[in-house]
């Protein structure tokens, strides 16, 4: 059984609980493709001789996914949104993956913590009243620069009221 809510309506037909256990079975696979699905809504309509079902899928990060499919029987009109729906969160997880940054090449390890490697930071040259005013205006506890007046790398963090300014030593 899924681990989200799943909401069955239906137009001009009896929705049975053959369906419904369908439908349910199918859906529970979604968790292989996204993980925090809320709800997945379903409105099922026959006309004449024609089953539409309609889905409207809310994702984890507020996306809604809207699928529909008609077919002459509902078993297949059912599968066929399924995959479409299957295609989509498949295509959104890829997407997912993509936009996460990936350290894995540059991992280390440094007793039983990961240690990842990272691009290279820029350090503004500031004088340190600068720096002050910089630390305040970015609302940040600890900032590091270029310190002018010294020609040296300098730390400057903001603990309780108190501002403590260290340079730092290259060996």
């Amino acid at each position: 059984m899924a681990k989200f809510n799943i909401k069955i309506s239906s137009r001009h037909l009896e929705i049975t609980d053959e369906i419904k256990n369908y439908i349910d079975k199918k859906v529970a696979k979604f968790d292989r493709y996204v993980h925090k699905i809320p709800s997945v809504e379903f409105i099922i309509s026959k006309e004449k001789y024609m089953y539409q079902i309609s889905a409207v899928v809310h994702s984890y990060n507020r996306k809604v996914i809207k699928l529909s499919s008609n077919d002459k029987s509902l078993h297949s009109a059912i599968d066929i949104l399924i995959d479409k729906i299957k295609e989509v969160l498949i295509k959104q997880k890829e997407k997912m993956q993509k936009t996460k940054k990936h350290y894995s090449k540059d991992i280390n390890t440094y007793g039983d913590y990961p240690v990842y490697t990272r691009t290279t930071m820029q350090i503004k040259k500031l004088t340190e009243q600068q720096a002050i005013e910089e630390i305040d205006k970015l609302s940040v506890d600890m900032l590091i620069f270029y310190n002018k007046n010294t020609d040296k790398i300098s730390v400057l963090k903001k603990t309780g009221g108190n501002i403590e300014i260290s340079e730092l030593k290259i060996e």
